[in-house]
């Protein structure tokens, strides 16, 4: 998801279609937690080789690429369904 909005920003700067974009993703233990992997209703343990979900978040501002502010740029991305044949 956050790579998405990356992307997503990045092709919107780049066109112009904003100036400056803001793009984030967020994600809490319990949310994913509940509902796919072990719901809390069933009272089950997790396996001690489980992983855990992070619960955190992050956002990027995308703006148009000026060399003098010597920041990260956005160059390529993938968008759609990679296949490795």
């Amino acid at each position: 998801t956050s790579m998405e909005g990356l992307a997503l920003a990045s092709f919107v700067v780049n066109n112009q279609g904003a100036k400056y974009v803001l793009t984030g993703a967020a994600s809490h233990n319990a949310a994913a937690e509940k509902q796919f992997r072990y719901p809390t209703e069933y009272g089950g343990q997790k396996p001690p080789t489980a992983q855990w979900t992070v619960t955190g978040a992050g956002v990027a501002l995308m703006q148009p690429n000026d060399p003098a502010q010597n920041m990260p740029v956005t160059t390529s991305a993938t968008i759609g369904k990679v296949i490795d044949m």
